[in-house]
């Protein structure tokens, strides 16, 4: 399995479905490129990963902005409090200003 570092946080991944994503709370990136050459479309916190990338409430804003049918998800797992990877979650959206899905 390959990481991608982001800051300082290390994203497991890249994985196209939801079965590779395990059950727990962390912090989720959804990409469009699965190597070096990406771009963050979205990135959102969770107490079940899984869950929510299968039910997620902006899947029609990654493929509109995205533009491909192919969307790779990478996540990196954090048994720290909601607020903690709310944080991350920030943090990541000032350092990448040009994310195209959700809100700061």
């Amino acid at each position: 399995m390959m990481t991608l570092k982001v800051l300082d946080y290390e994203f497991e991944g890249p994985f196209l479905t939801k079965e590779y994503i395990r059950e727990e709370a962390g912090v989720y990136l959804v990409t469009k490129g699965e190597d070096d050459d990406y771009e963050i479309i979205d990135v959102g916190i969770s107490e079940n990963l899984k869950e929510r990338i299968a039910n997620h409430d902006r899947k029609d804003c990654w493929h509109e902005k995205a533009k491909l049918p192919k969307l790779w998800v990478r996540y990196t797992p954090t048994d720290e409090s909601g607020a903690y990877r709310r944080h991350i979650e920030l943090e990541i959206r000032e350092a990448y200003p040009k994310i195209r899905c959700g809100e700061r």
